[in-house]
């Protein structure tokens, strides 16, 4: 397995890897990746009681952010749709910038080869001190690509998760 560099992105990208591109956006050895239009927050109302909201990012804006509060967990996806060919499979990692702020990402992280979607992320505010702010558009990461052997059997063929638009819960364990 080897990581794919700034070229090897371009590359892939141009043949479709990511929707929309920006090669602005490639990195030495990544490509910074947005958040999308949706999240799904769950908050305690007034009772005390969780209750689970899906949020449309697209009215926020870096001016009037939507705010995540600390120890909050929610779930968001990706503004990027990508489309991974069965020889390559991608990580995500936050930017550095973003996890000094107080975001922490868990480690659901992984696409395998084939996969063809848009990406939830699993986010945290481990800030203890002060809301973290989040809108659609907002650089939140970079995906690292990785260049492996063909699979017997893609993620197009056998993942729970292929093909969705939106950000995602659990589809529980099968």
């Amino acid at each position: 397995m080897s990581v794919l560099v700034d070229w090897q992105i371009q590359e892939l990208a141009e043949d479709g890897l990511v929707e929309p591109f920006d090669c602005r956006h490639i990195n030495p050895s990544s490509l910074d990746v947005h958040v999308g239009g949706e999240a799904i927050v769950t908050r305690l109302d007034d009772y005390g009681i969780p209750r689970e909201r899906t949020i449309d990012l697209t009215s926020y804006t870096e001016e009037h952010p939507f705010l995540i509060e600390p120890n909050e967990f929610f779930l968001s996806c990706l503004k990027e749709k990508i489309t991974l060919p069965t020889n390559v499979a991608s990580e995500f990692k936050l930017v550095s910038s973003t996890a000094r702020q107080g975001w922490n990402h868990l480690h659901a992280s992984w696409a395998d080869n084939g996969y063809g979607g848009v990406l939830t992320l699993e986010l945290v505010n481990v800030n203890r001190y002060s809301d973290l702010p989040l809108w659609a558009g907002m650089r939140i990461g970079q995906l690292i690509f990785n260049r492996t052997e063909e699979p017997r059997k893609d993620y197009s063929k056998t993942g729970r998760y292929h093909g969705d638009r939106t950000v995602q819960k659990s589809k529980g364990n099968k």
